[in-house]
This record gives C-alpha cells, sequence and structure tokens, in this order.
C-alpha cells in the first residue's frame, strides 16, 4: 500500500514537449493539477450564487489561452508564465491556430474532454 510519503513524492502530471515552430522552438505542455484544474473550471463557468441556489454563466473569454498559460513550462516544473493573467493576455495576442493546437493537448494531458463541459453544464 502507498504511504503519504509515496503520495507526495509522486510525479504525476503528464507531459509532452511540442514542437512550436511559428515560435522558433518547442516547450512542455503539463497535465493540470486537481486544484488548478478546479480553479480553471470555476473561472469558465462564472457561478452566480443566490438564496435559490448557483446558476452559472459560461466565460467563454479567452478559455484557450487561460489553460495554455497554467500548462507551459520552458522545463519540467518551470512554468513559462508565473501570473495566468499575463499569459492569457500574451497568448490571447498570439496565433489562434498555434493556441488552439497547444490547447488541445494541454485538455488532453488535463483529462478535460468534450463529456466534462457536458458534466459541467449539467451540474449547473
Amino acid at each position: 500500500m502507498l504511504d503519504k510519503n509515496q503520495i507526495c513524492s509522486a510525479d504525476d502530471l503528464p507531459r509532452e514537449t511540442v514542437d512550436v515552430p511559428e515560435w522558433g522552438g518547442k516547450l512542455f505542455i503539463r497535465g493540470l493539477t486537481s486544484a488548478e484544474r478546479d480553479d480553471y473550471e470555476l473561472a469558465i463557468l462564472n457561478p452566480e450564487f443566490h438564496d435559490k441556489g448557483v446558476k452559472a454563466h459560461w466565460n467563454m473569454k479567452n478559455t484557450k489561452a487561460r489553460l495554455v498559460a497554467l500548462c507551459l513550462e520552458s522545463a519540467p516544473g518551470e512554468r513559462v508564465f508565473s501570473d495566468t493573467a499575463e499569459g492569457e493576455k500574451v497568448l490571447g495576442d498570439k496565433s489562434a491556430g498555434v493556441v488552439a493546437r497547444l490547447y488541445e493537448v494541454a485538455q488532453r494531458l488535463s483529462g478535460l474532454s468534450a463529456e466534462d463541459v457536458k458534466e459541467l453544464e449539467k451540474n449547473c
């Protein structure tokens, strides 16, 4: 059986090297941590809490750039953008095709699928 130390020391975040010729090199993309994924989902759902419950409004602004900013690394464990808002801004101004390609990798490595989005919609 696993113990706490084994769990804490496990490097369980998947990573892939992605060639980005448009930017002149390669980058790592890693999957989100559980907490990062929760924060990302909360940011795109934009919930409003009322006495009758919760109503969510999809916030689709820069969702691809936001996810890519969270997942880009220049080396394993070294995020390109430590400030996600800055990363969103920078990546939001880059080629939609490049960001979409990186987003697909980040989405897959983070376990975010079309089914996950449907589940989020259903829960709201």
